[in-house]
C-alpha cells in the first residue's frame, strides 16, 4: 500500500517538537564518543603503520586496512543507536541515552547487516563503473582523448549515484526491521525491507531530498553572506553569521532523523496484514467439530 507524505509530515513535526532536545542531546553524545573513538584509533594505527613503514610496505597497507575495517565496524555500531533512537521516540519511550550504545548488545548482526548492504553496494557499482574502466584502460593505450575519459567518468558517477541511491531506498527499513525482530536473520531483513519499500520509494526519496534541499539552500545563503562579511571586513557579522549556520544546520539534521523512523512506523501500520475472518461454512466442515457435534447428538 502506498504511503503518502501527507501523513508523515506531522508525526515528524510533532517529533521535532516533542523529542527536539532529546535528539540534539543524542547527536552530541554521539558526535562526541565518535570523536573520541576516532582519535585515538588513528594515533594509535598511525603510529603502528608509521613503525613498520621501515620494515615492509606490506606490514604497513595491512595496518592500514585493519585500521579501517576496526574503525567503520565501531563507527557503524554507534551509528546504529543513533538511527534507533528516534524510533524509540516516536513510539512514546522514556529518553533513555543508554540506548545509543544498543549496537554493541546487537553487534554480530549490525555488523552482517552492514557487511551484506556493503557487499551489494559494491556489486552494484562494479557494472556501474564499466565504461569509466573500459574507457581508462583505452586511455592507458594512448587511443582516447581526455574530453572521451572525461565524459566517461561523468557519466559512470551518475550511474553510480543512481545505484546507490535506489539500493539505499530498497534496504533503507532494514535495520528498523532488525530492531524489532532480534532473531530474523539478516537475509530475511533485507528481503521484508525490499518488499515494505516496493511502491513507497518515491515518497521517501521525496522526503530525503525536501531536508536535503533545505540544507544546500541554507549552505548556499550563509556562505554567499558569510563571503560578504569577510569582503566587508566585518568580524562580528562572520561571527553571527557562522553561528547561524550551526543551528539552521543542527536543525535540519534534527529533523532528518525523524524522518526514516516516521515513514517506518506508517509502513507497519499500513502493510500490517488483516486477520482472516474465519466463514461459517469453514467452521462447519471441520472434521475436529463435525466429530465433537456428533458426541454431543448421541449423548
Amino acid at each position: 500500500m502506498d504511503i503518502q507524505n501527507a501523513q508523515i509530515r506531522p508525526v515528524i513535526s510533532q517529533g521535532m517538537q516533542k523529542y527536539g532536545w532529546h535528539m540534539l542531546a543524542a547527536l552530541l553524545i554521539y558526535s562526541s564518543v565518535a570523536g573520541g573513538i576516532v582519535l585515538p584509533l588513528g594515533l594509535v594505527f598511525g603510529g603502528l603503520a608509521y613503525l613498520f613503514s621501515s620494515l615492509s610496505t606490506v606490514y604497513t597497507i595491512l595496518i592500514i586496512v585493519i585500521g579501517c575495517v576496526l574503525f567503520c565496524m565501531l563507527v557503524y555500531v554507534l551509528a546504529y543507536g543513533l538511527y534507533i533512537f528516534p524510533l524509540m521516540l516516536l513510539r512514546g519511550g522514556t529518553p533513555d541515552y543508554g540506548k545509543l550504545f544498543i549496537g554493541f548488545a546487537n553487534f554480530k548482526q549490525v555488523t552482517c547487516m552492514t557487511l551484506w548492504l556493503s557487499l551489494w553496494e559494491l556489486i552494484w557499482m562494479i557494472p556501474l563503473c564499466a565504461p569509466w574502466i573500459i574507457t581508462l584502460v583505452i586511455a592507458e593505450m594512448g587511443s582516447t582523448e581526455q574530453d572521451i575519459l572525461f565524459l566517461a567518468s561523468a557519466i559512470s558517477y551518475i550511474f553510480m549515484l543512481v545505484g546507490i541511491c535506489i539500493l539505499s531506498l530498497r534496504y533503507a527499513q532494514a535495520y528498523y526491521i532488525l530492531y524489532d525482530n532480534p532473531q530474523m536473520p539478516v537475509r530475511q531483513a533485507l528481503r521484508r525491507s525490499i518488499e515494505m519499500m516496493q511502491g513507497n520509494k518515491k515518497q521517501f526519496f521525496f522526503l530525503i531530498v525536501s531536508a536535503l534541499w533545505w540544507r544546500v539552500l541554507v549552505i548556499i545563503g550563509i556562505f554567499c553572506t558569510f563571503m560578504f562579511a569577510i569582503y566587508a571586513e566585518s568580524i562580528g557579522l562572520s561571527i553571527i553569521l557562522g553561528i547561524a549556520y550551526v543551528v539552521v544546520i543542527f536543525w535540519i539534521s534534527l529533523y532528518s532523523s525523524f524522518i526514516s523512523p516516521a515513514f517506518y512506523q506508517a509502513l507497519i501500520t499500513k502493510v500490517k496484514p488483516p486477520e482472516e475472518e474465519v466463514q461459517p461454512s469453514q467452521i462447519e466442515q471441520d472434521p475436529l467439530i463435525q466429530e465433537t457435534n456428533s458426541e454431543e447428538r448421541e449423548s
